[in-house]
């Protein structure tokens, strides 16, 4: 009978301690309380892909890099051009940008063996005119003999050939124009005109 009796008030005690059970939980400042983790938590608090630390990570920046300022940021004879480009320009409703990488003009529409945007971020153009309030490219300028020239030191130059191709190819205009040539506004106007009025 006293064992009936125990085997009763042990179940009792069970089912009392089962029915005002708290979960455990970390106490935060302030008096909050984070209840349990669940498997499934754990595995939905898990940073995005973009932030989670791979493998390969390994990398760690120095505390400085071999760097200095450069001393100019135009090719002689782009300064010049760029000013009259900007003469050019003014009051309408384009805009210019010296030095554009050509993967940020282009996107290939199939792949193409041995060829990909890496290869188009090696090049870029002398001046890109885009269209307001888009942004659309309109137009690229190239000093011939004035922006083909290497991008850092030991980089690989600027090839017009390819240049040349990808402007072709995506059938945006490209002027070419001589960088020893003593262009005004008027004159760039003129030339630039045909390709402006029509986009």
């Amino acid at each position: 009978m006293a064992l009936v009796f125990l085997v009763l008030a042990l179940t009792a005690v069970s089912w009392a301690l089962w029915k005002f059970r708290r979960p455990l939980g970390l106490e935060l400042s302030g008096g909050q309380t984070v209840g349990e983790v669940t498997y499934d938590d754990a595995h939905d608090a898990q940073p995005p892909p973009q932030f989670r630390l791979s493998a390969r990570s390994s990398f760690t920046p120095p505390d400085a890099l071999p760097l200095k300022t450069r001393q100019y940021f135009f090719a002689p004879g782009e300064g010049i051009f760029y000013a009259e480009l900007l003469a050019t320009l003014a009051g309408s409703s384009f805009r210019v940008f010296p030095k554009a990488r050509l993967d940020t003009i282009f996107q290939f529409t199939a792949p193409v063996p041995g060829l990909n945007l890496s290869r188009l971020a090696e090049h870029s153009v002398g001046f890109l005119v885009v269209e307001m309030p888009e942004f659309q490219p309109v137009l690229g300028l190239m000093l011939e003999n004035g922006s083909a020239k290497h991008t850092g030191p030991g980089g690989p130059p600027d090839d017009p050939a390819m240049i040349a191709l990808a402007f072709r190819s995506a059938h945006l205009p490209l002027l070419q124009i001589d960088a020893k040539r003593q262009i005004e506004a008027d004159d760039l106007y003129k030339l630039m005109a045909p390709y402006l009025l029509r986009s």
